[in-house]
């Protein structure tokens, strides 16, 4: 069987829009200084699978209550200042997590663009599949901000936005294979940042799950990637 594909987007006209910054779930939104606040907002979803990215001028404060009791996984993707979650100061290219049922507390103090991912605590098993820290749910439970690697800051933020533009331009439903192309695609550009900021096992190196995953994701995004497609996803 196959998922059904949804890319909805709409540009923002004023602060209320960012409501609805992360898909499935209420953000409450202040406004940090006057002005005209204008950006744009995109929702994918792949079935049960789905993916946020929004991106707005001005300065705003945001919260999420703790009625939630989904998981969200984001990344900043750019900020023209500094940018602050719970208590953690965030990077472009920095993956923060939110754990469910926890109340969460952003400030963006300018214009900014981040992405976002929200599922149940029970996907993490699959979504993570071979590498016990993160298919283990604990390990979820915890608020955590994961420091981007320079090295591959630019490719992971670049490439999220890339991957909304193409899905847009395909048909409203997705081979499995296709679907779980993508999938992996949008979860391997946020997963980078994590690889490479979780500490090393007993042995002094990452598990070799780590290793793989890593080198699989910067090889896929050579100088075509999936972007250029220099080999067609399954079943396009």
């Amino acid at each position: 069987m196959g998922k059904r594909l949804s890319v909805n987007s709409c540009d923002l006209d004023g602060f209320e829009g960012l409501h609805q910054a992360v898909q499935g779930s209420h953000v409450d939104v202040m406004q940090l200084r006057r002005g005209s606040l204008r950006g744009r907002l995109s929702h994918v979803g792949i079935g049960d699978f789905s993916l946020s990215i929004g991106s707005f001028n001005l300065g705003v404060r945001t919260q999420r209550t703790s009625s939630d009791e989904k998981l969200i996984v984001g990344m900043l993707l750019s900020a023209e200042d500094r940018v602050t979650h719970f208590a953690f100061d965030m990077r472009p290219a920095d993956v923060l997590v939110i754990p469910p049922a926890v109340e969460h507390d952003g400030i963006f103090h300018g214009a900014s663009s981040y992405a976002a991912l929200r599922f149940d605590l029970c996907d993490v098993a699959s979504m993570f599949a071979g590498e016990a820290r993160l298919s283990d749910p604990a390990t979820w439970q915890e608020k955590n901000r994961y420091r981007a690697d320079p090295a591959i800051a630019a490719t992971t933020t670049d490439r999220l936005p890339q991957i909304v533009s193409r899905l847009a331009h395909l048909q409203d439903f997705l081979a499995e294979a296709s679907a779980d192309f993508w999938k992996r695609a949008i979860v391997d550009c946020i997963t980078a940042t994590i690889f490479r900021s979780l500490p090393p096992d007993g042995s002094g190196t990452l598990p070799s799950a780590l290793q793989q995953g890593l080198a699989q994701f910067l090889a896929s995004w050579g100088a075509q990637g999936y972007d250029g497609l220099a080999v067609a996803p399954p079943g396009q």
